[in-house]
């Protein structure tokens, strides 16, 4: 099944289309490939936790914590003053 769309002006005429019909795929007489752990968003993710490293995760986790922590109690003093 192919879709084809097409503009259409102010009279109703075609115009040029934007999206053009393709044909459909031939099957393939080849295996359908295993799948990769390293494909899709889980393995990618994994790909950069191994880059980043367990000491970059402690680093951006304690820096969110203080962007959370400090204005909180900056909040909190100046409500108890």
């Amino acid at each position: 099944m192919s879709l084809n769309f097409v503009w259409h002006d102010a009279t109703g005429a075609p115009n040029m289309p934007f999206i053009m019909s393709h044909p459909a795929a031939k099957p393939s007489s080849e295996p359908a490939a295993a799948p990769n752990n390293q494909t899709g968003f889980w393995g990618r993710a994994r790909r950069w936790t191994a880059r980043f490293g367990v000491a970059g995760f402690l680093f951006f986790l304690v820096k969110g914590l203080l962007w959370l922590a400090i204005p909180a109690i900056l909040a909190k003093k100046a409500l108890e003053n």
